[in-house]
């Protein structure tokens, strides 16, 4: 795949809706000291090192494996029609957007081209955010907390390469797309751990994943998610953040709020009652995949 399809969609959809620390608009400064600490080099040099939230990387991951597939490698659409069907958030161009959700890999199923691409892309966000340099000499880091900023701003984001309609919530965290990962848990902590979490994450990330009730309620499927949990943490996953609730318990709390007050999710980097959520925010934790342990 030619490098300036990478630098286009890597720069204009993530470098652009990202959220960058060092002094927000009012002058105040929002250096990160306590991550400061952990770095060596801004403890040599007295510096500190800025929070800088990314988010929505999979999406690009996704996208460009899509476009790889079926405009570059099969030819199935031209770069005119791709453009044409994202423009108009695929009206009447339903064909093209199930050929792109369908005929491509996607990250989050334990796939090693997939996960490459995301590591080559995370690897160019990383070296152009490192380069950027604060009033404060400091340089920015990057770290994946969307909380609920995935919702929020997929309101605002057009259709995009792998198939997402526009208005809909991008990826929750740096996990896979809501519904996309069905090679199972282990394919999906596999791909994330696959990520160097080092040099492209210093700042740390989210990685949601939901299980089943059902899966977990007996003493050999707590012992499968303790395993699961420590074998990702020990191939480099960052951290995990566990719902173990089924679908349809969510999808009856959302229709009878009344008899689920008590009902908390992990949302994306917070916890909360699930009635009190957002309804956009309560369909997307709907959306993600429920996986058994």
């Amino acid at each position: 795949m030619p490098g300036n399809v990478h630098l286009c969609l890597v720069q204009e959809q993530y470098i652009q809706n990202m959220t960058l620390g060092g002094q927000d608009r009012d002058g105040n400064d929002q250096s990160n000291e306590l991550s400061s600490l952990c770095i060596d080099a801004t403890i040599a040099l007295h510096i500190h090192q800025p929070a800088l939230s990314v988010r929505w990387h999979t999406n690009v991951y996704d996208g460009l494996m899509a476009i790889k597939r079926c405009v570059c490698e099969k030819k199935l659409i031209t770069w005119t029609q791709l453009h044409e069907a994202l423009l108009n958030d695929f009206e009447e161009a339903e064909a093209i957007r199930q050929m792109l959700i369908n005929s491509a890999p996607k990250f989050g199923n334990g796939i090693e081209k997939v996960d490459n691409l995301a590591n080559e892309i995370n690897a160019i966000h990383a070296d152009f955010s490192w380069k950027q340099v604060d009033s404060r000499n400091g340089r920015y880091t990057c770290g994946v907390w969307p909380v609920t900023a995935h919702v929020g701003a997929g309101h605002w984001v057009a259709a995009t390469p792998d198939g997402r309609h526009k208005g809909t919530p991008l990826v929750d965290g740096v996990g896979a797309c809501q519904g996309v990962d069905v090679n199972g848990p282990t394919a999906l902590l596999q791909s994330v751990a696959n990520l160097n979490n080092i040099e492209h994450w210093p700042a740390g990330n989210v990685c949601n994943i939901k299980f089943s009730k059902s899966s977990i309620s007996s003493d050999e499927g707590i012992n499968n998610l303790m395993d699961l949990t420590t074998a990702y943490m020990e191939l480099g996953g960052q951290q995990l953040q566990i719902n173990v609730v089924d679908t349809e318990t969510l999808r009856n709390a959302k229709a009878h709020p009344e008899l689920y007050s008590d009902l908390i999710v992990r949302v994306a980097g917070y916890s909360a009652y699930f009635t009190q959520l957002s309804l956009d925010v309560q369909d997307e934790i709907i959306m993600r995949n429920e996986h058994k342990v």
